[in-house]
């Protein structure tokens, strides 16, 4: 990115108060706008913080000390103009009190929480920098967001850190990131996974402590390790020491998304043909050519326990096996899911399903807002009666209000259709919707489970 929109950026990032060093700067920089140093910018800004604060606490100490707090901007009494949050709306965010001193007498350490504070990143404004490692000379430890980098991972509870600004985060796992030196691998060991933290943070003490020699040259930080004979180097760009590591992702794509073979093969069919029942899964091999090699017999074989898809099993009991009609086509059962807190890749928060009871064929649709049904129901009628030359009777439907506006009133009157309400709070007399609805979302938690499918593929998992 041009130095000059970084520069962009940055000043439109400012909060209020830095209007007056903002407007200076930024006629000093157009003068010779190709050659901005933007470390220099980013170290004057941050001394300029530096002065405000000690600037506004002189100020609200003499205001103390003369008994006298008013504020010239907003004329009310409690506190001064620099602290007006009329005046600057971003000091209600940074408004909390400073943490007590872990080394006072009077304030005890809790346990299982580090008092170590580590140095923060600078926010990069490129994004690509969050999936870089950052020498840090502060960090007391290894952090790092991506939990996708971890093998050997363990969950950690009821432990925290406290980073500069004195904000408590918590740790929520442990784990070693795989890298590659020249020809090497070599695991980072005792990484603390933090999903608030921007960036990985490599602690320089940690190196130090397991034999690594670390030398600062101008821009250039030098690490060697004459044991293993490795030599890396660190280059300061945007205020921060960046690693020339690789990732081996080769090493952890099979731990990571579980992509290892199984012993047993029925296993395996089980998980890629979304986690059927062996009953299923036999009939299926017996009436499907190529999935088996040699024609192997897999009826002996059996079913090991699957833990995915226990986490979506499914706990209530339905109602009795409904009504069935004697010609196909004519008699549906509707229902829609959702809303799901994760959206799809184009906004889909809902689904809607459409099952024909005499043949159970069903239609599914991911749909952004439950107002968008009545649509899907106006053009599912027009295939029914163009593709299969047959009219829709009735529609089961429940009590939600997408299904009893005055547009699809009128509609199911002028198509003579008889639409099925169910009761208040009896989901099970829509049975065969409902459970149909549970039963992807079943397979849905069991896939994404799996194979760590990100979720906001659901539309086409479904």
């Amino acid at each position: 990115m041009p130095k000059p929109i970084i520069a962009s950026l940055i000043f439109k990032g400012l909060p209020s108060s830095f209007d007056a060093i903002a407007s200076r700067k930024y006629e000093e920089l157009a003068k010779d706008i190709a050659n901005i140093d933007i470390s220099k910018l980013i170290s004057e800004l941050i001394s300029e913080e530096a002065r405000m604060s000690n600037n506004i606490d002189l100020e609200a100490n003499k205001a103390i000390k003369s008994n006298i707090s008013f504020c010239k901007y907003c004329n009310k009494k409690g506190h001064i103009e620099a602290r007006c949050f009329i005046k600057y709306p971003e000091l209600k965010k940074a408004n909390f009190k400073p943490k007590k001193d872990n080394k006072s007498p009077n304030n005890k350490a809790k346990k299982n929480e580090s008092s170590k504070a580590i140095m923060s990143a600078f926010a990069v404004i490129n994004k690509k920098a969050n999936y870089k490692l950052i020498l840090d000379s502060g960090a007391s430890e290894h952090y790092t967001p991506i939990k996708e980098w971890l093998i050997d991972y363990k969950v950690i509870l009821n432990k925290s850190i406290i980073i500069a600004n004195g904000t408590k985060v918590p740790v929520i796992g442990v784990g070693n990131i795989p890298i590659i030196i020249g020809n090497k691998d070599v695991l980072i060991k005792d990484v603390y996974y933090i999903p608030s933290l921007k960036t990985t943070l490599i602690s320089s003490k940690e190196l130090t402590n397991k034999g690594w020699n670390i030398l600062f040259k101008d821009n250039i930080a030098e690490l060697s390790n004459i044991k293993y004979k490795l030599n890396i180097k660190a280059k300061w760009d945007y205020n921060a020491y960046y690693l020339g590591f690789i990732i081996n992702y080769d090493l952890l794509e099979p731990v990571i998304y579980n992509t290892s073979k199984s012993s047993n093969k029925l296993d395996l069919i089980h998980k890629r043909l979304n986690h059927l029942n062996k009953d299923y899964l036999i009939k299926t091999l017996n009436n499907t050519k190529g999935l088996l090699e040699d024609n192997k017999d897999l009826t002996k074989e059996d079913l090991n326990n699957c833990d995915s898809c226990y986490i979506g099993k499914f706990t209530k009991v339905g109602s009795k096996e409904p009504f069935k009609p004697t010609s196909n086509l004519i008699y549906f059962d509707t229902d829609i899911a959702g809303p799901f807190s994760i959206k799809g890749l184009k906004g889909e928060r809902y689904f809607i399903t459409i099952t024909d009871r005499g043949t159970r064929t069903i239609w599914v649709y991911a749909i952004k807002l439950k107002s968008d049904a009545y649509d899907i129901l106006i053009s599912f009628y027009n295939i029914i009666e163009t593709q299969f030359n047959t009219k829709i009777k009735v529609f089961r439907l429940d009590n939600a209000k997408e299904f009893k506006s005055s547009k699809w009133d009128l509609f199911c009157k002028n198509k003579g259709i008889i639409c099925e309400p169910t009761s208040p709070y009896s989901p099970s007399q829509n049975s065969i919707s409902e459970r149909l609805n549970r039963y992807l979302v079943e397979r849905i938690i069991a896939i994404s489970k799996e194979k760590n499918i990100p979720l906001t593929l659901w539309p086409y998992l479904v």
